[in-house]
């Protein structure tokens, strides 16, 4: 499927008459979905500015988002630019906006920067408390390593993974260490050895150095049987459906590790 959008020089320029119409087609993909979802006209970036407008970067959320938004808001029209790989660049917003945005954005900065350093220390403190709940005798250096590698931000790893509890993410991060540090593990991947068989040969000394840092066994958590006079309005296997859905959770963040 193929997606054609057309940008009017009218729409730039209000006091000409309708102009020729230029069409750029966008090969099905992210940037067609991200098209199709905003209905945002798609431009080059070498397309000549429009009058009154000014170009946003990408990578600035915060600008991003408020010109966006209040661009919308004003009725008027957003321009995603792209380059010649057809990757997205930036946006064009009307220049008024966009100043008023950037004042916003360096008047908030510190602001926003300050709360962002509050979530992620509460993020590595809560991560903390739950490796060394679960392996108290975990040596300071192997913590800190820990820490700093799970919880990097825009990694994707396991620290960052908010749809899992912090227990489980303390221990999928430490047994993700103790494989690749404390094992032949990534030896056997470079001999050719299979990730599956490479993880069935060190899990013997995952097991050992895991209870040398004192690893807590978790109790099984088993369901209570429900009365049979109680009335429940939950559906049947509800319970069984988030235990699975937190397994697929956990085997994705493994796959990664």
């Amino acid at each position: 499927m193929t997606l054609q959008f057309g940008v009017h020089d009218s729409a730039h320029h209000r006091g000409s008459a309708l102009c020729s119409t230029m069409a750029m087609q966008v090969s099905q993909g992210p940037l067609a979905m991200m098209a199709f979802a905003t209905s945002e006209p798609v431009v080059r970036h070498t397309t000549p500015m429009p009058k009154g407008y000014s170009f946003v970067r990408k990578g600035n959320t915060y600008l991003t988002r408020n010109c966006r938004r209040q661009t919308q808001e004003s009725h008027q029209i957003v321009y995603a630019v792209v380059n010649e790989e057809k990757k997205q660049v930036g946006i064009r917003v009307p220049t008024p906006i966009y100043q008023v945005v950037l004042k916003s954005e360096h008047a908030t900065r510190l602001d926003r920067e300050a709360k962002v350093r509050k979530r992620d220390e509460s993020i590595e403190e809560r991560f903390r408390e739950a490796i060394l709940e679960n392996f108290p005798r975990i040596p300071h250096v192997e913590l800190l390593v820990i820490l700093r590698h799970a919880t990097a931000k825009r990694s994707g790893r396991v620290g960052r993974a908010g749809k899992l509890e912090d227990t489980d993410k303390a221990i999928l991060a430490v047994q993700a260490h103790i494989r690749h540090n404390k094992t032949d593990y990534e030896d056997l991947l470079k001999s050719g050895t299979s990730r599956e068989s490479a993880r069935a040969k060190t899990s013997q000394k995952m097991s050992d150095v895991s209870k040398a840092w004192g690893l807590v066994p978790r109790k099984r958590q088993t369901p209570k049987k429900s009365s049979s006079k109680t009335k429940t309005r939950t559906r049947p296997m509800t319970a069984a459906g988030r235990i699975h859905k937190q397994r697929q959770r956990i085997q994705r963040c493994e796959r990664r590790s």
